[in-house]
């Protein structure tokens, strides 16, 4: 729901900044917009529905996702190039649903249940049926790099997400021809939740981030500053939209200069009783300095969780933990 959040909005949860973005869509300018109809079928299907190509106008601006709006406007903006944008997203859909049954046959615990057509109420959720009608029918366009935003509906069970990940990333660029299909996805978002699905979050964060570092031409965009206390949709969609646009402009188009990445944990360093915490992909230095940093915590030889006190080392890439 997160990809297919609108630039309109949701009912009550509004998308920040949108109205500018929508008020001033120009169709002169060189973006072009798709959205493939939600649909499902349990066999491989040759035709979209919907899928026409629309120009860029306030209307076609605001029903389109504004994650993939943002990351598509920034694009075109940087690289003054035609960019034309398919939308093919269904909220609340787990990873299995995108997936081909062919793949999820390799994964244990991959259930394929059989529900006649007119009586499956949640398809979002049924193995291979999204992939089946909303990717396979557009295997013969040229892409040049997906961008991914889903994980909610598998943070319940992480433990086979990094292989299912791993295997539908394979399979789609297998799929439309290009074994270095460039893919972009978002991290889960931050959401107020009880105490065990703190935990779940904590899980999918380290197993998104392993993807990103084990699978090639792959990018993650931080969330964990943009987030929203009350709403899995947190409104912030243009921060997220521009830092998938980051990856795709440093990596796919090759442009030079960008900080494309949020701070990646490096390694440590013990130093009497302080601990300092190097990270990549922070050149200048990490903010805010001079104040205390909250929530970090070391587990001591007892086996528990203590609060410490953490600082930036100004002008580093570097924090201390006392």
């Amino acid at each position: 729901s997160n990809m297919e959040m609108p630039m309109r909005g949701f009912k009550g949860q509004p998308v920040n900044q949108s109205q500018e973005f929508i008020a001033s869509a120009n169709p002169n300018r060189n973006i072009r917009l798709c959205m493939v109809k939600k649909t499902y079928s349990s066999s491989l299907v040759d035709t979209i529905g919907g899928g026409n190509w629309m120009l860029h106008t306030p209307e076609t601006v605001s029903r389109f996702s504004a994650t993939g709006y943002f990351f598509g406007n920034y694009l075109q903006k940087s690289l003054d190039m035609p960019v034309g944008l398919i939308q093919a997203a269904w909220n609340g859909s787990n990873i299995e649903a995108w997936i081909d049954r062919e793949t999820l046959e390799t994964v244990q615990g991959v259930s394929f249940p059989n529900i006649p057509y007119a009586k499956n109420k949640t398809p979002n959720k049924t193995p291979a049926l999204l992939y089946n009608a909303m990717i396979y029918p557009i295997r013969d366009i040229s892409l040049r790099g997906v961008v991914w935003y889903q994980g909610e509906g598998n943070r319940s069970r992480p433990g086979t997400y990094e292989e299912l990940f791993t295997k539908m990333v394979d399979r789609w660029r297998s799929l439309f021809g290009n074994n270095e299909l460039p893919f972009y996805f978002v991290q889960l978002a931050p959401f107020k939740v009880t105490e065990k699905d703190r935990f779940e979050f904590s899980v999918m964060h380290e197993i998104q981030m392993k993807c990103m570092q084990k699978i090639p031409h792959t990018g993650m965009a931080f969330t964990t500053d943009v987030g929203n206390e009350n709403y899995i949709h947190a409104p912030k969609k243009r921060e997220v939209g521009e830092r998938l646009a980051y990856w795709a402009l440093a990596k796919t188009y090759g442009l030079t200069g960008i900080i494309y990445s949020g701070p990646i944990f490096d390694s440590y360093e013990k130093k009497n009783d302080k601990v300092e915490v190097t990270f990549s992909h922070a050149p200048l230095g990490l903010m805010p300095e001079k104040i205390d940093l909250s929530g970090f915590e070391v587990l001591n030889d007892r086996g528990e969780i203590l609060p410490v006190r953490a600082n930036i080392i100004p002008e580093t890439p570097k924090i201390r933990i006392h």
